[in-house]
This record gives structure tokens, C-alpha cells and sequence, in this order.
């Protein structure tokens, strides 16, 4: 196994961290059978090849060891190596990836140019040495193991060259698979690679307002939104909204698959920004409702006044006082702290939840449109009136009492989640100055 690991000349190759010397070593850690060996190289092969993003040789290198272990029957974990290959399959070079550090003068230079095209060289022999293994990934779907049989559909879904072949193979599987957790991630490989045609809208569509499961009725209603199409049902929407607001639950099943890898209310919200337009203004009012409903009941059941408070660090320094005590005896060794879970649980959700709804109506509202010189307050829509009232009225919308020093003006404003593209669109970014623009006769 991996004999020809010796042929390759690795230190002449390079990754993230300069040579790539020690690549085999790493691969070769992935045969083993202790999880823990394998998961810290799999881990270093991660950071060393697939940098933020960013690949390198080497990964065009290590792909094909990477293929050869998964037909192997004794290697274990072969859900990780499809879920490393499909990000080296969509891995970008450094400087096409943060073009938006570079001045125009920079980018125009013939150093940078010659960078860049020697980037996307190894970025195009990556993607070609992971797309070698299509046949073994097919062949995978049929794996007895659930999380290999999703990860081979999840790495298919990164080859869009071969979605004529692929997207049969997986409207088949879904047809006749029984288990949750492989449809729904068949759902997200599909839209991937047939999203964009009628028959891969309408599948969703019809999954998001009709499937009885709520893992895929969530799935397929995410993927719907992200369509980008005018005609999304409401209904779909008003689901998105419910998860992101906390009042309807996915279940536990949504994090064994390789799409989940954030958290469903943060991707419930998020999902959102792709609506166009028309579907957006309806958006507005419904998500900015669900969240003054939401802030509601997490005060009457804290039994904490959240509208009081100016800022997220107010609200959380209280919600950590009330959730620990300290119990005991008098000295240190008799001490011992109770922490009231469900209590604090509130500290991380609450702001967290404001600031993506906020950020997310923030966008729906204004489309990051700068405003006419002059702007006032009737020239606004009732929608993006609605927005600017919640962050008035909403202090957890602020990040920090006091705030600090604005990078161009020099004055001492709060933070606020929203505070850039308030500055982008030209309105006022701090409380009280939004307050007096809409208080405006």
C-alpha cells in the first residue's frame, strides 16, 4: 500500500508551510488503525494542503494516495479522505483568492501576474488528479457505511465535469435510499449540480413544501432559497425563518452530513441573503417580527428585561452572573460553582442570533445601494424603515457599550453589527444618530 509514495520527489514540492517532505509520513498515518493518529494527520494534511482555500503541489501530488486508500478495504475512515478531496477538488490559488488585498497596481504587475498563473497551473492539476478517482467515488454511493456513501456524494458534487454521468446516479440513489441523513445530503449534492436546470428546481421546490421529513423539508428549503429564482413559495421562507429564530428544530441527524458544517440556524439565516428582490420584501417584515418575538420569550423566560440593555456585552455579563453560583463552604476547598445550562446557553444565542438576523434584513432592506445625497427619512421604504427601527429599538444590536474609535472620523461611536454597511449605504452608524433620522417630520 502507498509503495510509490518513494517516486515522488517531495522536497522538491511545496505546501502551505514550505517543503513538503513530510507528506508521505502523513499519508501513511492515515492506514493506521488508531483514530487518533489518523485524525491528527488528517488534520496536518488539511492545514499543509488545502490552506484556508488555498492549494498547492503537493495536494496535486497527494491526491492520488489519497484515492489509492480508499480502495483499500482495511483503511478506515475513508468519509474523511472523500471529504479532503473534495476540497482539494475546490481549492483556489493564494492570490486569486485575496485579490481584494492587492492594489490594481499590484495585480498588474508581471511578478504577480506570473504568480498567479503558476497558482492556478497546480490549482487545475489538483482538480484533475481528484477527478481521476470518478469511477471509485460512483462506486462508493453503494458503500454499506452511511457517512462513506455521503461523502462520495459530496466529493461527486465538487466534479461538475462529470455531473451528465453523476446527477442519474444520484436522483436514482434518492429515490431508493431509506435513510434520512443520505437523502438530505443527496439533496445538497444534487442542487450543486442541477440546481440551475428546471428539473433540480422543481425537485426541491416540491421537497421544501411537501416532504413530511423536517431534516429534508430543511434541506431542500435551504437550497430552494438559494436558487436565487422570484417565484420562492413563502412557505419555504417561513420555514427558513422558524429554524433561524430557534422555533422549529432540524434534530441531530442534520450534523452527520459533510453540507452540515454549520449549525442549521445560522445556515436557516444566512440562506436568506441569496433571495432576489421580489421574495426579499416580502422577507423583511416576517424575519424582523420573529425576532422581536423571539427576544420576547427569552425575556419572559430569564426573567431579564432584554430591551434594557444598550449593548450584547451588557446583556451577557448579566446572563453569566445569573446562570453560575458559587456553593459551599467557606474556604476555597468546600467551594463549588453550579452552572445553569439552559441559562447560559442564552449567553452565545441571543447576540448571535440578533446579529445574523439584523446583518441579513440589513441586506434584504438596502442591497448594499448607496443612498442619494439628501436622503430622508419618507424617501425610504416601509421595509427598510422596519430594519432601521430594530436596530434603534434592539441595544444587543450594539456591540459594546462606549465603543470606540471610528477608523476614518476619529469620533467615538458604539460598534454594531451592521455599522459598515450602515457607512456604505450613507446613513448614520451609531444609535443616536439613527434615531434622530427616523424621528425626522
Amino acid at each position: 500500500m502507498l509503495e510509490a509514495l518513494k517516486t515522488v520527489h517531495w522536497e522538491a514540492l511545496s505546501h502551505a508551510y514550505g517543503e513538503a517532505n513530510d507528506i508521505p509520513e502523513l499519508l501513511l498515518a492515515l492506514t493506521s488503525g488508531e483514530q487518533i493518529i489518523r485524525e491528527r494527520a488528517l488534520e496536518t494534511l488539511f492545514t499543509n494542503m488545502y490552506h484556508q482555500g488555498t492549494v498547492y503541489q503537493a495536494s496535486a501530488y497527494a491526491a492520488p494516495f489519497l484515492i489509492e486508500l480508499l480502495t483499500h478495504e482495511k483503511v478506515q475512515g475513508k468519509e474523511d479522505l472523500l471529504f479532503l478531496l473534495a476540497h482539494l477538488a475546490s481549492g483556489d490559488g493564494y492570490h486569486h483568492q485575496h485579490l481584494d488585498l492587492s492594489s490594481e497596481e499590484e495585480i498588474q504587475s508581471p511578478q504577480f501576474q506570473e504568480e498567479m498563473a503558476e497558482q492556478l497551473f497546480w490549482v487545475r492539476k489538483t482538480h484533475e488528479a481528484v477527478s481521476e478517482g470518478k469511477e471509485i467515488y460512483i462506486s462508493l454511493l453503494e458503500h454499506p457505511d452511511i457517512r462513506v456513501k455521503m461523502g462520495a456524494a459530496y466529493l461527486l458534487a465538487h466534479l461538475q465535469e462529470y455531473a451528465p454521468q453523476t446527477i442519474p446516479l444520484l436522483y436514482a440513489l434518492f429515490k431508493s435510499e431509506g435513510d434520512e441523513r443520505v437523502k438530505a445530503n443527496l439533496i445538497f449534492s444534487l442542487a450543486a449540480l442541477d440546481l440551475q436546470s428546471e428539473r433540480g428546481y422543481q425537485f426541491v421546490k416540491e421537497l421544501a413544501t411537501g416532504a413530511d421529513n423536517p431534516l429534508l423539508q430543511f434541506a431542500a428549503a435551504l437550497v430552494t432559497v438559494e436558487s436565487g429564482r422570484n417565484d420562492i413559495p413563502h412557505k419555504v421562507i417561513d420555514l427558513l425563518i422558524q429554524v433561524a429564530m430557534h422555533k422549529r428544530e432540524v434534530g441531530e441527524a442534520y450534523e452527520w452530513i459533510p453540507w452540515g458544517q454549520w449549525r442549521a440556524n445560522y445556515k436557516a439565516v444566512w440562506a436568506l441573503r441569496w433571495l432576489s428582490p421580489q421574495p426579499a420584501r416580502y422577507t423583511i417584515n416576517p424575519l424582523i417580527t420573529a425576532l422581536h418575538t423571539y427576544l420576547t420569550d427569552v425575556a419572559r423566560e430569564t426573567g431579564i428585561d432584554i430591551w434594557q440593555y444598550r449593548s450584547s456585552n451588557d446583556f451577557i455579563a448579566v446572563i453569566v452572573e445569573r446562570a453560575t453560583r458559587t456553593e459551599g463552604g467557606n474556604d476555597d476547598n468546600g467551594r463549588h460553582m453550579n452552572v445553569d445550562l439552559h441559562l447560559a446557553q442564552y449567553a452565545r444565542q441571543v447576540p448571535t442570533t440578533v446579529d445574523e438576523a439584523i446583518k441579513v434584513a440589513f441586506h434584504l432592506a438596502f442591497r448594499n445601494e448607496k443612498l442619494k445625497d439628501g436622503t430622508c427619512l419618507q424617501d425610504l421604504s416601509l421595509e427598510q424603515r422596519l430594519v432601521l427601527k430594530m436596530l434603534v429599538d434592539c441595544g444587543l444590536a450594539w456591540r459594546g457599550t462606549g465603543g470606540g474609535r471610528d477608523s476614518m472620523t476619529g469620533e467615538w461611536v458604539d460598534r454594531i453589527t451592521c455599522v459598515a454597511d450602515l457607512r456604505h449605504v450613507g446613513l448614520p452608524a451609531t444609535q443616536e444618530g439613527l434615531r434622530a433620522f427616523l424621528q425626522q417630520k
